[in-house]
């Protein structure tokens, strides 16, 4: 496992030397881009290019489940991953306004003929497509049922009707291409964990794949989703992506020019194991 921080200018120049090395070496790359620093690199090399904004046709859904080479129960494990996310939406749900949600999780996920039985996400021997997944939008209809959820519900609006309804879309491009740059650029300063977010989980489920083939994924400017904007059940997420990334024949590269920017959430806890 790799982790490289950086703390001098020309961070940018030797991640693309990197880029260019691996793919070489028919390594699988992911990349997390908020400054959009590697949109031409990839280009250049073939790969895809993903651009979350409000004015763009490239959309992720965050509900979205992918058959894997390592552990099964799908839907088990999908419930673990959505926490990091609604955890940065809903900042600080109680444990118990939280267990609500998730119930609502597995109701919208059942509509979907989708269960904690993983033979569910199969049909006629063919893993489930991505367009049977539910949206954001279902579960903000569902929360609406709920009148002591009603506070979490508003906050779901810009996600699904406002400013950020980019995340309330089935996902539209190729997720098997060997290189794929996330550029998060245009989401603007407060909404960065969001996207940040949303593609460490998709990569994370891309990175249980291809078993035998060596992965990569690099997350830039990695203080804005471990640092005090985020929330420690986000962070968490982010360290354990670290922690155990080798066991998947990975690797992952956290990218910062400032050390001190990632020593901000709980009292320094958690970057300091990264």
């Amino acid at each position: 496992m790799y982790i490289w921080i950086f703390s001098v200018l020309g961070k940018s120049y030797f991640i693309k030397l990197n880029i260019l090395r691996e793919f070489l070496l028919n390594t699988i790359q992911y990349v997390i881009d908020p400054e959009n620093e590697y949109t031409e690199i990839g280009k250049f090399l073939g790969g895809t290019i993903i651009t979350l904004s409000p004015s763009s046709d490239n959309f992720l859904n965050i509900f979205d489940i992918y058959e894997n080479d390592f552990n099964k129960n799908y839907l088990s494990n999908k419930l673990i991953q959505l926490k990091p996310f609604f955890y940065l939406i809903f900042q600080d749900i109680s444990v118990e306004d939280y267990g609500k949600v998730e119930e609502i999780i597995i109701k919208i996920y059942k509509n979907h003929k989708l269960t904690f039985d993983d033979t569910s996400f199969y049909n006629n021997n063919s893993f489930v497509n991505t367009l049977n997944m539910p949206i954001l939008e279902e579960l903000y209809n569902e929360m609406l049922l709920y009148n002591d959820l009603k506070k979490y519900t508003y906050m779901l609006i810009p996600f699904v009707k406002g400013s950020l309804n980019f995340f309330n879309h089935h996902t539209t491009f190729n997720t098997d291409s060997s290189l794929i740059i996330a550029n998060i650029n245009e989401l603007g300063e407060d909404n960065y964990k969001y996207g940040m977010c949303l593609f460490a989980t998709f990569f994370w489920n891309k990175l249980k794949q291809n078993k035998n083939k060596n992965k990569l994924i690099y997350i830039d400017e990695i203080w804005r989703i471990i640092g005090g904007t985020s929330t420690p059940v986000t962070a968490q997420f982010i360290y354990k992506i670290f922690k155990t990334i080798r066991k998947l024949n990975g690797g992952a590269i956290s990218i910062t020019q400032d050390v001190s920017d990632m020593l901000s959430l709980e009292n320094r806890k958690l970057s300091e194991k990264l």
